[in-house]
């Protein structure tokens, strides 16, 4: 048998090149397949996480085999090979490495759990899921962000309280000349904090903007204990100052 230089088998190269090229044929028809299954969304979101770190260590495993065979007799270069294999997956994988070794720490701390309310830089919301590598809050407007672990270390995250979270809602009126805009400023705040749903331990902001074709404009900002109630904070107000 015609042997290369460094005494590894032609045969056993063409060999292990096939077999590779048939363990990404089979993995790239078991998840076509996984994809014609109907399954629970819940479900399917587990498996398209885990499913390419089982294909990584299925093609970690095949390498490290397939070298052994080849080099079976050349343990040098077996572990040349090993080592460089390591070193490449460690650099390629550092990110995953760090949010998975990261949310291990802050799961064994109980830091974070489904239904806690978030400040993560400038976003707020609720926690949805607490993942393996990352986690993941809706804020009010429905908005999913996820978060890798790794990150949420390196940032400052605050932990919120039910009666800390406020929602921020911006609009503008129109209101007819009555009134001088400071006047009119002071009657939109205190209708804003005479809704049930506005938050007393934010001041509502309300911004004079001019007066144009005969009224004038304000900018208003009210702060909302419920997301869902801030339509119904503004019809209020329009309503109360007799703006509808």
């Amino acid at each position: 048998m015609d042997m290369l230089s460094f005494d590894v088998s032609e045969y056993l190269i063409v060999k292990y090149v096939l077999l590779g090229l048939l363990l990404v044929g089979v993995l790239i028809g078991l998840r076509k397949g996984l994809h014609l299954i109907q399954l629970k969304p819940t479900t399917r979101e587990r498996i398209d996480r885990s499913l390419p770190l089982v294909e990584a260590l299925m093609g970690l495993i095949f390498i490290v085999l397939a070298a052994h065979s080849i080099f079976q007799n050349q343990p040098t270069y077996f572990m040349v090979l090993f080592s460089a294999i390591l070193v490449i997956l460690v650099w390629s994988f550092w990110f995953a490495i760090q949010d998975f070794v990261s949310g291990l720490i802050l799961k064994w701390e109980d830091t974070y759990t489904v239904g806690d309310l978030l400040t993560v830089e400038s976003e707020t919301g609720r926690v949805i899921r607490v993942g393996y590598r990352s986690l993941m809050i809706e804020t009010a407007d429905g908005q999913r962000i996820k978060f890798p672990y790794s990150h949420l270390t390196r940032t400052q995250v605050h932990k919120l309280d039910a009666d800390e979270v406020v929602w921020a809602h911006t609009f503008q009126m129109a209101v007819p000349l009555m009134d001088a805009p400071e006047v009119m400023m002071k009657r939109i705040i205190l209708a804003a904090t005479n809704v049930v749903w506005s938050a007393v331990n934010r001041v509502p902001q309300v911004v004079f903007q001019g007066v144009q074709n005969g009224v004038q404009l304000f900018e208003i900002t009210v702060y909302v204990l419920d997301p869902n109630r801030r339509s119904t904070i503004e019809s209020r107000i329009r309503e109360s100052l007799g703006n509808t």
